[in-house]
Order: structure tokens, then sequence, then C-alpha cells
């Protein structure tokens, strides 16, 4: 399942009991997770039924204790689990007994896993299958994905693109959804008043990030290059 078809699912008011989303792109997992805590707990207080565990200190006892606790004011609870493979030696055992908690879910909670890699030959990723689902949270590949990207972020931000800007942003910033993301509400700043961006605003914004790379930055401060590295900040800022 793509992210677009988790929104459209959700828009049609089903819900599942559990949900993975796994892809390298934190802005498709970021926005993925804010539609199902909007599905779940829509209006409910968040402070009673949201919980928040990581993978690396969380034991298998206490995501049970979390999903089975009873919500209040509401239907549901959102138990969130970050990284379940991220702990080491007996904090593992979290991975491992992951399958049998997912098939056990009680109807009042729903419970949302994220990680940035799977294995999906792997017992408990294989757990999200139907009726749960594993939401594939990656950058769409090839230009002309990319691009299709950019111009239905743009939609989405009420901006116009001139022709070609889109394929421009793509070839230049890459696989990267947030960095295109900021690249495009950079060249609509640039635009302004203007909605409409041309390839003149995207460029100007990426060649300065191209004359002064940010590493150059952060390798004058580590070496303690006091006075290289303060231009290059002005220059960055300005």
């Amino acid at each position: 399942m793509t992210p677009d078809e988790l929104r459209a699912e959700l828009g049609k008011g089903r819900l599942r009991p559990a949900y993975l989303l796994a892809g390298d792109q934190a802005l498709l997992r970021d926005e993925a997770l804010a539609c199902l805590r909007d599905a779940v707990l829509g209006s409910a207080p968040a402070d009673f039924n949201l919980d928040r565990l990581e993978g690396g200190s969380t034991t298998p006892a206490a995501l049970r204790d979390a999903v089975r606790m009873l919500p209040v004011m509401a239907e549901r609870r959102l138990v969130w689990l970050r990284e379940p493979e991220a702990g080491r030696g007996a904090a593992r055992a979290l991975a491992d007994d992951l399958a049998g908690i997912v098939a056990g879910l009680p109807q009042t909670a729903v419970l949302v896993v994220s990680a940035v890699k799977i294995d999906r030959r792997s017992r408990w990723v294989k757990a999200f299958a139907d009726p749960c689902a594993l939401v594939v949270c990656e950058a769409p590949t090839g230009g002309t994905a990319l691009a299709a990207f950019v111009a239905a972020e743009a939609k989405r931000q009420g901006l116009r693109l001139e022709p070609g800007v889109a394929e421009l942003l793509a070839e230049r910033v890459g696989p990267e959804l947030l960095s295109l993301r900021h690249e495009l509400e950079k060249a609509a700043l640039l635009a302004t008043p203007s909605t409409q961006i041309a390839r003149g605003h995207v460029e100007a914004g990426l060649v300065t990030i191209a004359e002064e790379p940010l590493w150059d930055l952060t390798d004058a401060i580590g070496d303690g290059r006091v006075r290289g590295a303060l231009p290059m900040l002005a220059r960055l800022l300005a």
C-alpha cells in the first residue's frame, strides 16, 4: 500500500488493526502517521489515548500493556512503536514477539509500527499482511515519477510551475522528498508575490547552496577554523 492509498482508504472510513510504515522517507512516514492519528483519535484527548514507544527500550510486556489499555472518551487508542529491531540482546525479544502481539490486538487499539528498513522475510513483518497493512514510504523511482511528486506538492501548496520546473527540481535534488519540498518552498519565497515558479527561481536557490556546500561549513567548525567558518555562515544566511 502507498501513502496515497492509505489516505484514500481512511477517507472511506476503513481502519485496520495495525499498520507498518516502512521506508527511508521520513516525510512519507510522518504524513502517514498524521493521517492515522486523525483517523483513530479524531478530537479525543491524545494525552490518554496515544502511546509512543521506542523499540530499543520497550519490552514485549510493555507493548502488550499499551495495546490492552482501555481508551478514555474515545473508541480506540493509538499505540506507536518506532524501530522494533533497534534493541540488542534481550531487547530483540520485542521483534520476536511482535507477530503474536499483532495477531492478538484488541478492537480498542490500533498499532502503528514505523521502521526505516525492514526484512520482508521476517516473521513480524509478515504479520502485517491483510487485514493489517504495510505502507511503503519510499521515494518514487525515476525522473518522471519524481517530477510528478513535485507537481503534486506544488498543487498542494497552491503554486503554479512553469514548464520544465518540476523536471529541473527532480534532476537537481534527487529522490529526497523532504529536500524537494524545502526547495519548492524556497523557490516560492523567491517568486513572491507571484504564485508561479519559474526555472530562474529554482536555479537561484540551488546555486546558493552549490556555491557554499554545507559540509564545508561543518568541516570548518569541526576543525576549529572559526575565521573560515564565519564568512561561510554569513554567505549562507544572506
